[in-house]
């Protein structure tokens, strides 16, 4: 059942993480797919094997610390080692104005800060012994942006940056390496969806166009393959790195969206001759 590597993925149960695993599994990686959701989770554990991969699925809850080192001992139980953590679990956060309550903060603070942090400190010891440990954290623009996320996801993703440096600079010596992607607009994996559901996408699309310099959203494999590479052997000499996955979005300002936003709009709007008045 061993392979090349084990790598353990949290909230791989769909999306982002989803494609993580399978991207990891085409690299003759032992998975683990550790999340609260166990349909998503047993769905990609089953996508993955029948695809002639190793994967297997543990129910996880985040915010319960016994949970955490019991998914780390589970990895190792099940693969006889562990060399990669992938920490990406997202919990819903509800979205508004400034008004989260006490509760949607531990959620957050839980779930993608704190998290992470006690995962590592499991993973360790473990992570010494592979000899290639990994820790890839997967944050957000949003950790140096303002958008429409909650306050809460803002600040945990930022806190996660600075867990990254400082894990990065203290696990060194003992052989991990710890870096994180922000990643930018990223569209969903395809899959048959709704009217509204479609809608989104199409916004997305064309946002892109108006936000992001190379005029597209990125793909969930992109990221993926991104993650790849920081735990692979061609970034050894890589540590407490940042890696912004944006498509250059980061690189405008506000004013110059709304000049490109501006420019967009009289190229697609239909000429005055055109348009009815209503």
């Amino acid at each position: 059942m061993y392979r090349n590597h084990v790598g353990l993925i949290t909230g791989a149960g769909s999306g982002i993480g989803r494609e993580i695993a399978k991207c990891f599994s085409l690299r003759q990686t032992n998975v683990v797919i550790a999340d609260i959701n166990a349909p998503a989770a047993e769905q990609t554990v089953e996508e993955i094997n029948r695809s002639g991969g190793c994967a297997v699925f543990i129910h996880t809850d985040l915010t319960c610390e016994s949970g955490i080192r019991a998914m780390i001992d589970f990895a190792v139980s099940t693969y006889g080692g562990l060399d990669f953590l992938i920490n990406n679990a997202r919990p819903f956060l509800p979205r508004g104005d400034y008004g989260q309550t006490l509760d949607d903060w531990d959620l957050a603070m839980n779930v993608l800060l704190k998290a992470p942090a006690v995962a590592a400190k499991y993973a360790l010891p473990f992570l010494q012994e592979s000899g290639c440990g990994s820790i890839v954290n997967i944050a957000s623009t949003n950790a140096f942006l303002i958008s429409h996320q909650p306050v809460t996801y803002h600040v945990a993703k930022g806190g996660l940056l600075q867990l990254t440096r400082y894990l990065a600079y203290q696990f060194g010596s003992q052989g991990v390496r710890v870096n994180a992607i922000c990643p930018g607009l990223i569209q969903k994996e395809a899959e048959p969806i709704g009217e509204e559901a479609a809608g989104r996408r199409w916004n997305m699309v064309e946002m892109a166009k108006v936000v992001v310099p190379l005029s597209r959203p990125g793909v969930p494999q992109e990221l993926s393959e991104l993650t790849w590479f920081l735990c692979s052997e061609a970034a050894a000499y890589l540590t407490g790195q940042v890696i912004t996955l944006d498509g250059g979005m980061t690189l405008g300002d506000q004013f110059d969206v709304c000049l490109r936003a501006q420019n967009f709009q009289s190229q697609t709007s239909p000429s005055s001759s055109q348009v009815q008045a209503i």
